[in-house]
């Protein structure tokens, strides 16, 4: 009898855990979303997502060592790369700016945006790899090739719909 009970107490204390994970995903992929974490490469630093409906998201980043600073506007396209067994694998392209300063020198650039994300099916997750061509027309014109390996939590909005 008191192996019952504790195995009915243990699948209620879990299966809570378990449907907010599935109400997370069912919400997950909807426009307001904002998520924040790291990017490892060029720029090494934090990076932010904000999506503006399923299909379109602004995304930013702060860089450390020689500061950089970004900006995107991202189409996504959940068909391109084929569809997982769970979760949302995403192509995205883009296009932004870029301004990097050099301690005394600044530099502006355009940065045009290739990659594919992965937002985990029942987490608030997303890992994404991209690689950026950036035209750099100040100092040391030329075209440079910047590529990031990151990893982004999303934030659930409080019932008011703010974040904050």
């Amino acid at each position: 009898m008191r192996r019952i009970l504790c195995r009915v107490v243990l699948c209620f204390a879990v299966c809570p855990l378990f449907c907010q994970g599935m109400a997370y995903a069912v919400q997950n992929y909807g426009p307001g979303r904002f998520g924040a974490g790291i990017v490892l490469g060029a720029p090494t630093g934090l990076s932010a997502k904000y999506w503006l409906d399923k299909t379109h998201a602004v995304d930013a980043a702060l860089g450390f060592g020689d500061i950089s600073i970004h900006a995107d506007f991202l189409w996504h396209d959940t068909g391109l790369l084929g569809r997982p067994r769970s979760g949302r694998l995403s192509a995205y392209g883009g296009l932004g700016a870029e301004f990097k300063d050099y301690g005394h020198n600044s530099v502006l650039g355009i940065r045009a945006v290739g990659g594919a994300a992965y937002d985990f099916p029942s987490d608030p997750f997303e890992i994404f790899l991209e690689l950026v061509p950036i035209l750099r027309p100040s100092l040391n014109s030329g075209l440079y090739l910047n590529a990031g390996l990151g990893v982004r939590y999303y934030f659930q909005p409080a019932r008011s719909g703010r974040y904050f």
